[in-house]
């Protein structure tokens, strides 16, 4: 399916990096697929940092949207839920869940910041990371959330 056809279905691809972008720091970068018509969100992401052992978590995300406005100004607040991408492809399916994710893009859907929290398989422990800046990543096209935050907001 190609972008103009996601598009007049009212499915947008965006891309984001969430990072401090400070070596060796913890990103998470996420690829997603919003729905205008039902407010849903879909997509697949990946915990990483540069340490030894390397960090590396593959998740698979489901969530919604909701586009709110106070006095001052718009934003857009995505709500994730990941669980272990190989696990779930597993037959018969695994669940287990390995992300939350909570994200508040301005309304133009190109920057934000996000709280999240991942399961780290080396310690089989849940990490917080709070106020990491969000940004659009340079291979989403700038068109579509463009023409995606229009969709929102209206």
């Amino acid at each position: 399916m190609s972008t103009s056809e996601f598009n007049n279905a009212g499915v947008f691809v965006a891309n984001y990096r969430i990072s401090h972008q400070l070596a060796g720091g913890v990103s998470l970068d996420v690829s997603l697929l919003f729905s205008t018509q039902d407010k849903k969100v879909v997509g697949r992401g990946a915990v990483t940092q540069a340490t030894n052992p390397p960090l590396d978590v593959k998740t698979e995300l489901v969530g919604e949207y909701h586009y709110q406005c106070t006095n001052n100004s718009c934003f857009v607040m995505v709500n994730l839920q990941g669980v272990d991408a190989i696990r779930a492809r597993i037959l018969p399916p695994i669940s287990v869940e390995n992300v939350d994710a909570h994200i508040l893009l301005n309304d133009d859907f190109k920057t934000g910041v996000a709280n999240f929290k991942y399961l780290d398989p080396r310690t089989n422990e849940w990490v917080e990371e709070n106020q990491v800046p969000v940004t659009l990543a340079d291979y989403t096209e700038i068109s579509d959330v463009t023409k995606l935050a229009e969709e929102v907001s209206a």
